[in-house]
């Protein structure tokens, strides 16, 4: 066995009385840890065109799908300028 196996089984040891008083828990801890990091990539995903959307030059938006075309109509009346006022105000 190598080391890292090793210490991978004494982890597992270790955890093993938790493991058995709340399986479903940790089992939930485990999924919304992984539903975070899909979200946080998501998020970031849409934040990103929302940025590109803020600039004065390029107002219209280049969508790469249907669901970023959609989020652009709801700022569509919004002039570009307040945008940014907007966002600012939604995070505070």
């Amino acid at each position: 066995m190598t080391t890292k196996e090793k210490s991978i089984i004494k982890l597992l040891q270790l955890l093993k009385p938790l493991l058995k008083l709340y399986p479903w828990k940790i089992l939930g801890v485990i999924i919304l840890g992984f539903l975070s990091s899909f979200l946080e990539g998501l998020g970031i995903s849409l934040f990103i065109p929302l940025l590109e959307s803020l600039d004065q030059k390029n107002a219209q938006l280049s969508s790469e799908s249907p669901f970023i075309e959609s989020l652009n109509q709801l700022f569509i009346d919004i002039p570009p300028n307040y945008r940014l006022l907007l966002l600012g105000a939604g995070f505070s």
